[in-house]
């Protein structure tokens, strides 16, 4: 009875111990589980707010390349409305049967044509009759032609049109009409010219780039028609050309492009014509009836959340891990007498070690081989080596006390793989980072698998780990993860100015990052196009021969260009800078703009000019005083010549 009492009381404190641990166990892992959605919540605010400020830095760079190409385009006209250029259109008009005159103005207009990239020219009477064109085929106009004269004859002005679908050439383009004058009859109008623009050519390319690598990003220009949203631009995955898009907006009201041409600004999150979520940036394009959309799939921005959510993940279970060791210990320990009463069970495995020994010890991996109660019956050779214990010593040991693991950044013990699978029968393997101490107190990184041994009935009968030596794997991967670590440090310290600029002779700034500010005293905006200043006139005078003829030679060769010269920065202040870059050219090889980096060298130039100023000095000074030592020992000859002549001795010792 009394034997009996101990036993249930043994029992009782048993599972109120369990109890307390499961407990114990649970409460910790809500708090690790609440702690890690916090931290992976914040982390996906930051990616959302990136990836907000991406669309937005897209956007505007866009938008800016979108106004400085229109206002190059009105430039191109504006240029030819002048005294000599009505003359000529006024001779064309006058002689329509003088084939030379007709042939040098069609000449005249093709070559305009090919240097401004245009698809075609015509020009038009005041009648409105075409009376010539660059191209046999037909030019469609959006309007009739007269609906323009009031803004073209009258007030002077150059048309830039919308987008329009010709259904002659069956495509997409954009007109301009610009009027012709005769200036030397108090310009009275002559008559108009119609240029026409293939979005093709330039437009669209440049909505197709994204700056850095995206699978879903996309640029929309959009417009409003009639109740619909039109498509300006080709709609990735959709079959429809250009205008040919249209979306009913009273239909799709929650859609970015019905938000953005029902005059939505700023970021917008909905669901997109294909159905997938995007993120979106909405802006007007100034002076114009575009919309720009610039939008990036939602499962793309998410999917660079993974990675954390994995990390998070993998932390919470080696905590829980490391907890569950320590229940598992406990356990383990009321468990001993258990233990050590089935231990006579061992021996049903007898029969057949020696096969097992012999198929093991040819395996280039450490095997270990245990009955179900945890004890060791198999050690091969690399285990041998790998553990320093010998088959002889460790048999019959359990197999905690020879196969001793711990986490490599923790240092404290993990979950023995064993235990895992005599309790769950499945194969298991062993986490990140974790260290074999052998029996010398020697440590090897690991990575191993369990899987348990069954017999015909299913029946759990021991255990087989195979595990092998990565020390070496590990040691290359750290290496690896400190250069990187460095080279990320390198680029983050980096000084000086990102820039894009056309090839002109004033070098006109097309971007600029904000670092101008700091290395030149000028603001970005300062050396646009419509800045106060470009950015070629801060360039010291005698340096801009060779940095014109350094950037020449590079797009000839079409290499990057590094070259050192002086600038004056808001002050007047005379810096050196660094600048490397290239020339960036389309797919028909022709050049669009230069784009590089500029830093400051001022201060390690300055000192390299002073030390070969210091080193040029020295020389000067060493050659003036081997002269004077020269001319100081031929007088000394003299003087003992002179006191030998006169029968005296000489006064001075002159070594040769």
């Amino acid at each position: 009875m009394k034997n009996s009492v101990k036993e249930n009381s043994g029992g009782l404190n048993e599972r109120i111990t369990r109890k307390y641990l499961i407990i114990s166990f649970t409460l910790f892992f809500i708090i690790i589980s609440t702690l890690g959605y916090y931290v992976f919540d914040k982390f996906r605010s930051e990616t959302l707010e990136q990836a907000e400020d991406e669309l937005i830095s897209v956007s505007e760079m866009k938008i800016q390349e979108i106004e400085h190409w229109r206002k190059e385009r009105i430039r191109n006209l504006e240029n030819i409305q002048n005294e000599v250029f009505g003359a000529r259109i006024k001779r064309t008009l006058d002689n329509p049967d003088d084939p030379a005159v007709q042939k040098e103005m069609l000449d005249w207009f093709i070559r305009f044509e090919d240097i401004y990239g245009y698809d075609r020219i015509c020009l038009h009477d005041l009648n409105g009759a075409e009376r010539m064109r660059t191209s046999e085929s037909e030019v469609e106009m959006p309007h009739p032609l007269d609906s323009y004269y009031e803004r073209i004859l009258n007030k002077g002005e150059i048309v830039f049109e919308d987008f329009y679908f010709d259904n002659i050439q069956n495509k997409t383009y954009l007109p301009m009409l610009a009027g012709m004058f005769d200036y030397k009859n108090n310009k009275s109008p002559l008559g108009t010219i119609v240029v026409r623009i293939d979005p093709e050519e330039y437009l669209y390319p440049l909505l197709k780039s994204w700056p850095i690598p995206r699978k879903s990003a996309e640029l929309h220009l959009v417009r409003k028609e009639d109740g619909f949203a039109v498509f300006l631009n080709h709609v990735k995955g959709s079959g429809e050309v250009a205008l040919k898009n249209r979306i009913n907006i009273n239909e799709n009201k929650d859609l970015p492009i019905s938000k953005a041409v029902s005059g939505f600004y700023g970021i917008y999150k909905s669901k997109d014509i294909n159905g997938k979520e995007v993120l979106s940036f909405i802006q007007p394009i100034p002076d114009t009836p575009w919309f720009l959309i610039a939008k990036i799939e939602t499962d793309e921005i998410n999917s660079s959340l993974s990675g954390i959510s994995y990390t998070i993940s993998g932390i919470i279970l080696l905590l829980m891990a490391l907890l569950a060791t320590g229940i598992t210990y406990i356990i383990k320990f009321q468990k001993y007498n258990y233990y050590k009463q089935i231990a006579k069970k061992s021996s049903e495995l007898a029969a057949s070690e020696e096969n097992l020994r012999i198929t093991m010890a040819s395996i280039g991996d450490g095997v270990i081989a245990t009955d179900e109660y945890g004890k060791i019956t198999l050690l091969n050779k690399t285990a041998e080596i790998l553990t320093g214990w010998k088959i002889e010593e460790a048999k019959g040991k359990d197999i905690t006390q020879v196969f001793r693991i711990i986490n490599a950044l923790t240092r404290k013990e993990v979950l023995n793989p064993v235990d895992v699978v005599m309790r769950d029968g499945r194969v298991v393997g062993l986490a990140n980072h974790t260290v074999l101490i052998s029996k010398s107190g020697k440590e090897y990184q690991i990575a191993d698998s369990a899987a348990p041994i069954l017999d015909e009935t299913g029946k759990i009968k021991g255990m087989i780990l195979v595990f092998s030596d990565v020390t070496e794997k590990y040691k290359n991967q750290e290496k690896i993860e400190e250069n990187e670590r460095f080279l990320n440090s390198m680029i983050s310290n980096l000084k000086g100015m990102v820039y894009r600029c056309a090839n002109n002779d004033h070098r006109t700034m097309i971007y600029l990052s904000k670092e101008c500010k700091e290395l030149t005293g000028f603001y970005p905006e300062d050396f646009f196009e419509s800045g106060k200043i470009k950015y070629n006139e801060i360039i010291h005078e005698s340096d801009r021969d060779i940095v014109r003829k350094t950037i020449a030679t590079a797009l000839i060769t079409k290499e990057h260009f590094v070259m050192e010269y002086r600038v004056f920065a808001s002050e007047k202040e005379e810096k050196w800078v660094l600048e490397k870059g290239r020339g960036v050219f389309d797919e028909s090889g022709n050049l669009r703009f230069l784009e590089g980096f500029i830093t400051d060298i001022n201060m390690s130039k300055t000192a390299e000019i002073q030390i070969r100023a210091k080193s040029e000095e020295l020389e000067k000074s060493n050659s003036l005083m081997i002269g004077r030592e020269v001319k100081m020992v031929e007088l000394k000859k003299e003087i003992n010549s002179m006191l030998k002549e006169s029968g005296k001795n000489e006064r001075y010792v002159i070594s040769e």
